[in-house]
């Protein structure tokens, strides 16, 4: 691809609208698309109506916890619905870019990325790749991320790691989607075909959620699904995320580091200031905590193989004893 020294730190104007208006319409479309899915399942075994001549405190009180699980299971249910559809789209929409990049032109690391690639051309891994696939991929993700952290920590109380998770990618995803110093060489891959891995753990999460654990003690069908979910979770993870996404880490964390804290001969200060500069040192320590989230998250997931295919002898014993 040509390289065509940037002018300024932010994208032309053109361009810089057109990532805000994706950012916004990926907001208020995943918006209305979850509001649809949870009114599905709010209207979905709806309880009853309490009587107003109903006297008894009890009932009502009864009745009152009913409907607030039932609403929390409506909420919990469309949040995971939502982001397996999302990230299926993002997934098959990345994995496709990435592997016609690769077959197009091998040595480029859109799709397999190597740590001498950044000692190649390091100015390639900073600027440059400001085509509509690539930023539109940022923006969508900058929009994705700002739905999902307000209902995350406020209606769904996901685990701080997830919370961290998600500004941690508004705040380096920021970067790609509205500046010419935003790494988007492997934008396809991170935060396109890096989903792929999360649509089994969405469907994981569904069948988690309270009102659907009957469902899959009851079904040998969901129970096949659960399992062959976790399983296609820990492949798909530690294949995407671990081996092929370590040297994308070392490249794009390397790249930052280099923008933000080395003096670059070839760009003027007026097109990287000082603010700029540190926003890209934010980004350098997002990706940092980004990567640090991804390798104790397979640890997790390795972990759980081992119990799963090399169960301890405790957990033996007390198989032995139900059979029994």
């Amino acid at each position: 691809m040509t390289m065509i020294m940037p002018t300024s730190f932010l994208l032309p104007e053109d361009l810089l609208a057109l990532a805000l208006k994706i950012t916004a319409g990926t907001t208020a479309t995943i918006t209305v698309v979850n509001l649809c899915i949870l009114f599905f399942f709010l209207q979905k075994n709806k309880p009853a109506d309490a009587d107003d001549n109903d006297n008894d405190d009890n009932a009502k009180t009864h009745h009152h916890h009913h409907h607030h699980h039932h609403r929390q299971e409506a909420l919990d249910a469309s949040h995971q619905l939502t982001n397996g559809l999302i990230n299926f789209g993002l997934g098959v929409y990345g994995t496709v870019i990435c592997v016609a990049a690769h077959y197009n032109n091998p040595s480029e690391p859109i799709l397999v990325a190597s740590f001498s690639h950044y000692q190649d051309d390091i100015l390639n891994h900073i600027i440059g790749y400001a085509t509509l696939h690539h930023i539109s991929f940022a923006a969508m993700q900058v929009g994705y991320n700002l739905w999902n952290l307000p209902y995350g920590y406020f209606l769904v109380n996901e685990p701080p790691a997830m919370i961290a998770h998600h500004i941690m990618v508004i705040i380096t995803t920021s970067l790609s989607a509205y500046s010419n110093f935003g790494n988007r060489i492997h934008v396809p891959f991170f935060l396109g075909m890096y989903e792929v891995s999360t649509v089994p753990l969405a469907i994981m999460n569904y069948l988690k959620v309270k009102g659907h654990r009957e469902w899959v003690e009851q079904s040998s069908v969901l129970r096949a699904v659960r399992d062959i979910s976790q399983l296609s979770f820990a492949v798909l993870f530690l294949g995407i995320r671990i081996v092929l996404g370590t040297p994308h880490i070392y490249c794009i964390a390397s790249a930052s580091f280099h923008a933000a804290f080395t003096k670059m001969d070839n760009v003027d200060a007026d097109v990287l200031p000082l603010v700029g500069r540190m926003w890209i040192a934010f980004v350098f320590m997002g990706h940092i905590g980004l990567a640090m989230l991804q390798y104790y998250w397979a640890f997790l997931i390795v972990k759980g193989l081992a119990k799963m295919f090399m169960p301890s002898s405790k957990s033996k014993k007390e198989e032995e004893k139900k059979k029994n």
